[in-house]
């Protein structure tokens, strides 16, 4: 395809996809508002720290299972020993390294026993989430089963819709039924919602795949069949899922020790509004990401149009949404409830990185095509590490702002040395919004 035709291409198919994804974030934020606005900020704050901290463990315990899922398994489920093998070896694997996490949880909060104020369980809901962990990564290895099947759109509905919806459903009719709402209801709540979502698609999955095939299944000599080829795929695709979750989510974990509980909760809602840029970002890999090869291979003149219609897409996209932010943050954070409005310097700071980050995003994907994958992991490896130390560092001593800064600062710090190593090693412009024609 000419240069012309993958540009105006990319026009038409970004907006229909930010759109799509744009609802997802906002029905997953409609349920941390719901949460905050029944919840102290303290207490808010301990029930984002479990959300993240089963995100992570669900990372782990899928072993990368759902991230491989389109390498190994063919269009067609029904009748393929491989699938099925594969299927049943990662989903039993995440039940299995489920209990087992719930066991060491629960082993490390009955030695370090911390009651939380305002709590009824008198636990931390970190032990309620584990409830949440197989049921959050079987959806994923589902949702990443659909798209192997090339059904785009029904791997998009389990996580980012169906079951954000339920939960709510859930959550206002306990309201409305007078249940007290408590950090551990809330876990429980969602953990039904999410496993009666796992229920439906997986059996919707199953119908599918009873159709007659039309081609046979599995037909290709010497495919790799068992869990060690898996695994030799999986496990780095977790690995590099893992630190890029931690760089994101440390700050928050590190406000856990700081003096004022509070700030967990405050730092939980600027986060929350900010995610938003993470939009951009995602829909500009998913959809730019594989014409970059492409362009590597035509030459720099094309890579910088290519990169030159991303960044002015992004630009439109990040420079209205910062300024919400910044403008209305009072209003945002007032959705959240009462107190929450002392996080709007942090909204300004996370915000601002998160920005630059949306303007950088196809960076890494560059150097990830044009054979610099483990200076990206290393810069991530790096960028983890400083994440951890400092914002220990900085969240006892500096509180909520001292964690914000210290995000921000690793995230522009992060974007911009990608930026100039794509440029160095690539011929990418880091700035390339007017590119000269070809």
């Amino acid at each position: 395809m000419r240069m012309e035709g993958s540009l105006a291409y990319f026009t038409r198919a970004l907006p229909p996809v930010m759109a799509v994804a744009a609802v997802g974030y906002g029905l997953n934020a409609l349920i941390f508002i719901a949460m905050a606005r029944w919840l102290e900020p303290a207490n808010f704050g301990n029930l984002k720290v479990a959300a993240s901290a089963m995100l992570i463990v669900s990372l782990a315990v899928g072993l990368g299972g759902s991230r491989a899922a389109g390498r190994f398994l063919p269009e067609r489920l029904a009748g393929s020993p491989r699938a099925a093998a594969y299927l049943h070896f990662f989903g039993r694997t995440i039940v299995i390294l489920s209990l087992l996490a719930a066991a060491g949880i629960w082993s490390l909060t009955l030695a370090y026993y911390d009651t939380l104020p305002d709590d009824i369980h008198g636990h931390h809901p970190v032990c309620f989430v584990v409830l949440l962990v197989p049921v959050w990564a079987g959806l994923d290895l589902l949702s990443q089963t659909f798209m192997a099947t090339r059904r785009p759109v029904l791997a998009a509905l389990p996580a980012r819709f169906v079951f954000p919806v339920l939960g709510l459903t859930m959550i206002y009719a306990a309201h409305l039924s007078d249940w007290y709402l408590s950090d551990v209801m809330f876990v429980i709540l969602l953990s039904g919602a999410g496993l009666t979502t796992l229920a439906v698609f997986a059996a919707y999955l199953a119908v599918l795949e009873r159709a007659p095939l039309e081609t046979p299944p599995d037909t290709e000599p010497g495919a790799a069949t068992g869990p060690r080829a898996w695994l030799l795929l999986s496990l780095p695709m977790m690995g590099t899922g893992l630190v890029v979750a931690l760089v994101a989510e440390a700050p928050l974990f590190a406000l856990v020790f700081a003096e004022d509980k509070a700030d967990v909760g405050l730092y939980a809602a600027a986060i929350t509004l900010c995610q938003a840029f993470l939009i951009i970002v995602t829909c500009q890999r998913q959809i730019y990401g594989p014409a970059l090869a492409d362009a590597l291979a035509q030459g720099s003149r094309s890579a910088t149009r290519l990169q030159a219609h991303a960044q002015r897409q992004a630009l439109m996209m990040a420079a209205p949404l910062l300024a919400i932010l910044i403008l209305a943050d009072g209003p945002l954070l007032d959705l959240f409830g009462d107190g929450f409005d002392r996080a709007r310097e942090a909204v300004w700071i996370v915000a601002a990185a998160l920005a630059l980050q949306a303007v950088t995003a196809l960076c890494p994907r560059w150097l990830d095509y044009g054979g610099h994958a483990r200076l990206v992991l290393a810069t991530e490896l790096v960028a983890a590490a400083v994440m951890v130390a400092a914002s220990l560092a900085a969240a006892q001593q500096f509180g909520l702002l001292g964690a914000a800064s210290v995000f921000a600062a690793v995230v522009v710090g992060r974007s911009v040395f990608l930026a100039v190593m794509a440029y160095r090693k690539l011929g990418v412009p880091m700035v390339a919004l007017v590119p000269e024609r070809i």
